[in-house]
């Protein structure tokens, strides 16, 4: 369900600026907000997900010859960038549908 639900959000992020393209304009702040949001709980769900797979799989999934453990530490270097990184952009959601002044940059 998290995999299922992270490709929802990614599908939405990606279908917001697909239209915001096709219309010719930049997202506003609530819009890139999202999108934001979006991608950093794809990113939260995923490290979610792998974290469930690699509790199954046991200690072997971190030893250097399992594959597990390469996906396990990217995904978790991934999901905490900036950009992906969960309670930083469900602040900047929150700000934006609240109204308060943006402090973000414009990069998507």
């Amino acid at each position: 369900m998290k995999i299922e639900t992270a490709r929802l959000h990614a599908y939405r992020a990606a279908d917001d600026l697909d239209a915001c393209a096709a219309a010719g304009r930049h997202p506003d702040v609530k819009e890139r907000a999202r999108v934001r949001a979006d991608a950093a709980l794809v990113a939260k769900y995923c490290r979610e997900a792998v974290e469930i797979l690699a509790s199954a799989h046991g200690t072997s999934s971190m030893a250097d010859a399992n594959r597990l453990q390469r996906l396990w530490r990217d995904v978790h270097v991934a999901s905490r960038h900036a950009i992906t990184e969960w309670q930083v952009n469900l602040e900047i959601y929150g700000k934006a549908l609240l109204g308060v002044e943006p402090n973000i940059t414009p990069l998507i």
